[in-house]
């Protein structure tokens, strides 16, 4: 039986790959994508993310627009990594944006299903604006799987927008730390696992993913090139299809459980602070400390070609 998901985003390129991945799993019961400004304007992201369904024949799932800025702080968008279009100048368009906010439409479907499961991609700020609508959000939400997050329980563990901060918890850290300490059961799927060598395309292998000729595959391949030839980076990082994967294979991962903190202030602003020290009892975050990365592109890569695995 399907699982009824919400998947945010700020879609960029990993963002597309991620919606990808969800809209062709029948596990979930994808019944919303909401956007939110972070890699782009959440124009250009709920844009991007409409023509990625549409491209894959779900115009049955909505777009939903959201937070078009950080709580605090002003939006530092990351375009020199996405494109000017913030999907590898493929110019999607299509898909099926409707007028409900996205913070709005978390929090009634999260009521309406009961048992809802989120997934973030992004920043948190759709999400921490939820919250705050909804004071029983957190009794309504299965499981909260995101991508963000730079813990230091491997040796991948640091960040990447800063020395310490991982990109989606440094653009909104307010929104973070509301997340963090709202008691949802909470995976997080940080840069510990997805800077794993191991769990990242080849421009070989995304070649050879495009070869299987589905519109996902050749969404893959695209954007994978696009990435390693702009950036330099000898992988393709999986960042936000590992925050799906998780959802759906949990068993490809091993987490730790830790309490999580923000740092809302100076040079270590987004970095998150995970508290070791046993005696210290606090609600904690599930956090992946290693993936199975082998395994972990090859479900990826047959679910985007719609072959079982």
């Amino acid at each position: 039986m399907s699982r009824p998901v919400v998947l945010d985003v700020d879609t960029g390129i990993d963002d597309a790959l991620a919606i990808a991945l969800a809209a062709l799993s029948p596990e979930l019961r994808l019944e919303a994508v909401t956007a939110v400004a972070g890699n782009v304007d959440v124009e250009k992201a709920a844009r991007n993310s409409g023509g990625v369904l549409h491209l894959l024949g779900r115009d049955d799932v909505p777009v939903y627009v959201g937070a078009r800025k950080p709580l605090v702080g002003k939006l530092k968008t990351a375009e020199w990594v996405h494109g000017e279009d913030g999907i590898a100048g493929l110019g999607l368009s299509g898909g099926r944006v409707v007028g409900e906010a996205a913070a709005n439409a978390i929090a009634r479907i999260a009521r309406e299903t009961g048992g809802v499961t989120l997934i973030t991609t992004g920043p948190l700020t759709n999400l921490a604006l939820a919250l705050s609508l909804e004071p029983e959000l957190v009794d309504y939400v299965e499981a909260h799987y995101m991508m963000g997050g730079a813990y230091g329980l491997s040796p991948y563990g640091f960040g990447n927008a800063t020395a310490t901060a991982e990109f989606n918890v440094w653009q909104d850290p307010e929104a973070a730390e509301i997340v963090f300490s709202s008691g949802l059961n909470t995976y997080a799927i940080g840069l510990d696992v997805t800077m794993d060598p191991a769990a990242g395309l080849t421009l070989e292998e995304a070649e050879a993913l495009g070869e299987a000729g589905c519109p996902a595959c050749r969404l893959a391949s695209h954007v994978s090139r696009f990435y390693i030839e702009r950036v330099g980076d000898p992988l393709m990082r999986l960042h936000d299809p590992m925050a799906v994967a998780a959802a759906l294979r949990s068993e490809l991962f091993t987490f730790e459980e830790h309490p999580v903190e923000v740092a809302l202030c100076g040079k270590a602003r987004g970095t998150t602070l995970v508290e070791r020290r046993p005696w210290v009892k606090k609600p904690g975050v599930k956090i992946a400390v290693s993936v199975k990365g082998g395994e972990f592109k090859a479900f990826f890569s047959s679910r985007l070609a719609g072959r079982g695995d």
